[in-house]
């Protein structure tokens, strides 16, 4: 497995991947609450930000990025995804870890996630790696990680 910076080249499969899976949680796609995933590059690779993608035998079997939050020292790790045939190996653990690593490198203090609460094993692995639960809502729990 290759975890790498996205190319422009890398779009159709990146947002298979992450559409995938937000229509296997939710059972449907809202194209209106998601445009960001159908222009990767103008989204998420912006100055301070970051879009990484795993990739196996030439396909991308995963995604995550680091996005920058208005105040310097905070970032935020969003569209985290994993193709269903590859979960359970690690995958998105090493997205994380290498969003975990640019984030030191740009000088970052303080990662946010958020993901929905019923969401058990991106939790749970999002606990493993440290990050400690703030508080949730009706839908969602919040997450953050001091580095």
């Amino acid at each position: 497995m290759l975890i790498r910076k996205f190319k422009r080249k890398d779009q159709p499969q990146a947002q298979e991947v992450i559409l995938n899976g937000l229509k296997e949680y939710f059972g449907f796609i809202n194209s209106a609450l998601n445009l960001d995933v159908y222009d990767i590059e103008k989204a998420y690779l912006q100055e301070g930000s970051m879009f990484i993608v795993a990739e196996m035998d030439g396909r991308i079997v995963g995604t995550g990025s680091l996005t920058k939050i208005s105040d310097k020292n905070v970032a935020q790790i969003v569209r985290v995804s994993v193709h269903p045939e590859h979960r359970r190996q690690g995958i998105a653990q090493e997205i994380i870890k290498n969003l975990l690593a640019y984030a030191r490198k740009m000088g970052y203090k303080k990662i946010l996630v958020e993901t929905t609460k019923t969401w058990i094993a991106p939790r749970t692995l999002y606990n493993k790696l440290g990050f400690i639960e703030t508080h949730e809502d009706d839908e969602d729990v919040y997450m953050i990680l001091y580095i």
